[in-house]
């Protein structure tokens, strides 16, 4: 069993290296991991949401280097020369380390929203899948309901309804994930309930629940994995969309979203790089994802092995 299960590891991992962009996009994704958890250890400025603030060096050029001015916390006031590899922005703040520090915001927002997918679509969609009858037409119904309506428009009202809040946001964007999972949880579900090793487990007295969580769930979850990049990408997009408008991740919190909508009135300026900067982060993220999500779904296609 070990043997086998090693064998089918590395026959994965070696489908997945085939795709010169899916390894590149996880390549990616584990940098800004790292600058994620790493976080104040790592950044220029690891004040917390790098909001150090300094109006005498505001919108400071790429790679300034300047003789700084601080108040130390005994009081004691100390010049130092400091490099602003991305420069400043208008309260003169360090425009590298928000990048950095909104680069967690963007994956934690992403994992919330893939953990409520897969908490809340595996287990209606598994239920739904297994018991059928009207088990199966009262949770296809919610399913659809919630299908019916678009996701930001779940969303927008969950935040219109409780306000907005750094939890509030995650948890409602997270809400929106679950529908896909669940109608292919359903699916898959009513093509295996019926095999063979099924039944045989059925037959020596195995709970529903044993049968589910053992026999059920790591047969359908190739499948799952690859909607679960999906929604990542969507989250993060969902989270800097509503943070551009107002209504995601509040101030002072870095967003990259919340970033663009501070700077996007000078894309016609000198200091575009303000809002292009954010804008390219978001477009590596979800494309990083996107092809990790194409490189999974060919590495555990059973039909290529």
């Amino acid at each position: 069993m070990e043997r086998q299960k090693n064998k089918s590891i590395n026959l994965f991992w070696k489908k997945f290296k085939q795709d010169t962009l899916a390894v590149i996009g996880l390549g990616i994704i584990i940098l800004f991991c790292l600058i994620a958890l790493l976080g104040p250890c790592i950044r220029p400025d690891s004040s917390p949401n790098a909001n150090l603030q300094n109006l005498s060096i505001a919108q400071l050029p790429p790679l300034s280097n300047i003789d700084v001015t601080f108040c130390s916390t005994d009081g004691v006031f100390h010049t130092e020369s400091k490099t602003f590899i991305l420069g400043t922005d208008r309260l003169g703040r360090d425009i590298l380390s928000r990048l950095m520090a909104g680069t967690y915001i963007s994956l934690l927002v992403g994992w919330i929203a893939v953990c409520m997918s897969l908490i809340i679509g595996l287990t209606l969609g598994v239920i739904a899948g297994y018991y059928r009858g009207w088990i199966d037409h009262v949770l296809s119904w919610i399913i659809n309901v919630f299908w019916s309506i678009p996701g930001l428009l779940v969303v927008m009202a969950f935040i219109l309804a409780f306000g907005t809040g750094f939890w509030k946001v995650f948890i409602a964007v997270g809400l929106t994930m679950w529908v896909e999972v669940a109608r292919v949880a359903r699916g898959q579900v009513l093509s295996i309930r019926e095999k063979e090793y099924i039944e045989a487990a059925r037959s020596i007295g195995a709970s529903d629940f044993s049968i589910m969580y053992r026999h059920i769930l790591p047969n359908i979850m190739p499948p799952i994995i690859v909607i679960s990049a999906a929604n990542f990408a969507s989250a993060i997009l969902i989270e800097s969309g509503l943070s551009f408008l107002g209504l995601g991740t509040q101030i002072p919190a870095p967003s990259w979203g919340n970033m663009i909508r501070e700077n996007y009135s000078m894309i016609t300026t000198s200091q575009a790089y303000l809002a292009i900067a954010p804008g390219l982060l978001i477009m590596i993220t979800v494309l990083s994802l996107m092809y990790i999500g194409n490189g999974l779904r060919h590495a555990l296609d059973v039909k290529s092995s």
